[in-house]
């Protein structure tokens, strides 16, 4: 909780930290212990102001002279008896700034969701995905029925199924239940409720052959079986063949027949005998932006650049392996990111360019709350439901 608290809101306890300090601490080690005793005392109520400086100090005596010590004691004081009235940037003249010292995230990236959103929808973001989220499961279907399952976990875990996949049960205490004969068995994966939908919007039949383009480590390749009955075929792709092992290690866990892995990347995928897929899933590599719940270091680790790239990538896949696919068949693109660079810009480069393909939102009735949440493109993006699923974004092309 510490660690992780720290790391998220890193922005604000450093912007607090420079409050107090009348010059720079260098020594980043010296900081961090700094910041690690701010976040108890700013977030965590259960801990007093005075065990927190205690515990604080002491392991900055561990580490550092007593020089330090006394610096570490002085600054966290007057930081304990300040904190109803911190100074922080004035939100109505300097909303964005104000916005990244109080919910703690890099400027560049509430400058890009204000822009793209507007103001209000980017503070809803930030709010939620500073919350902590409860773990998900997917239920193995081809070995249990979800009420089933709900019966077996334990009532500690909290269990409640999720609202749109038909599949899923939110928890709580996933390290227990994964430790568990159920898990060893195969009769669930981790795998959040955005996540699922995704091969829900796939929608693969029994008997059809599949790409999953980027399929490492395996979740959704293997949920994209499970709705296959393991009739068919499963062609998974990526790039990184120790993750592959982890789709193989996967595959025998919750008993995947149908599935044959493949190493190579899939801008440059063919396929050298006469094959045309019935439906391509293209999980393509992203920023993860909307995984920050999860991994908060993310927004401390991506900038710009990074966003501009992976789109490049993104775009290059997905025109590639379209070219595999029938004529009437599906191309599902999905990204767990909130950036329109990597989301709506991506599918509308496509469209363009591959004018034999349009967006195809004829879903089952079985899935008619997921069709609910497409919006006016016919995209899917979880951006109004982070309080209980990760940001995602999908879009389902038709070949014609």
């Amino acid at each position: 909780e510490i660690v992780y608290g720290t790391i998220r809101w890193k922005e604000k306890l450093r912007y607090c930290l420079n409050l107090f300090l009348s010059h720079e601490i260098k020594n980043k080690k010296v900081e961090l212990i700094l910041l690690i005793g701010i976040y108890q005392i700013l977030h965590l109520n259960s801990i007093p102001d005075y065990a927190a400086i205690n515990e604080t100090v002491e392991l900055a005596s561990i580490k550092f002279d007593k020089k330090i010590k006394n610096l570490v004691n002085a600054l966290l004081r007057q930081i304990s008896r300040n904190k109803e009235n911190l100074d922080f940037p004035d939100q109505k003249t300097d909303t964005s700034r104000f916005m990244s010292v109080n919910y703690s995230y890099p400027k560049w990236l509430i400058d890009k969701w204000i822009d793209s959103y507007g103001t209000k929808v980017t503070k809803n973001m930030c709010i939620s995905l500073n919350e902590h989220s409860r773990a998900t499961i997917r239920v193995n279907q081809n070995l249990i029925e979800r009420d089933k399952m709900l019966e077996l976990i334990s009532s500690d875990c909290k269990p409640e199924k999720t609202k749109y996949s038909n599949v899923g049960i939110h928890i709580d205490n996933q390290y227990k239940i994964i430790n568990s004969n159920l898990y060893k068995d195969g009769y669930f994966s981790i795998q959040d409720e955005s996540s699922q939908i995704v091969s829900l919007i796939l929608d693969p039949k029994a008997g059809q052959t599949v790409l999953d383009a980027c399929g490492a480590p395996g979740t959704k390749t293997n949920h994209i079986a499970e709705l296959m009955k393991n009739k068919g075929t499963i062609i998974c792709c990526d790039i990184n063949n120790k993750r592959l092992r982890l789709v193989n290690n996967d595959t025998k866990r919750l008993g995947s027949t149908i599935v044959q892995t493949i190493n190579a990347d899939a801008k440059d995928l063919t396929f050298n005998y006469k094959i045309k897929f019935d439906k391509i899933l293209v999980d393509a590599p992203c920023s993860g932006l909307g995984t920050i719940k999860k991994n908060p270091d993310l927004k401390w680790n991506k900038n710009m650049d990074d966003i501009n790239n992976l789109s490049s990538i993104q775009i290059g896949i997905l025109n590639n392996v379209s070219r595999l696919v029938k004529t009437g068949g599906i191309v599902v693109y999905s990204v767990c990111t909130l950036m329109k660079e990597e989301n709506e810009q991506v599918c509308e480069e496509f469209l363009n360019t591959n004018k034999n393909f349009n967006i195809d939102n004829n879903l089952p009735m079985k899935y008619e709350k997921i069709n609910r949440l497409l919006d006016r493109n016919g995209y899917f993006s979880s951006l109004k439901y982070l309080d209980h699923m990760d940001g995602f974004f999908i879009a389902r092309f038709r070949k014609i």
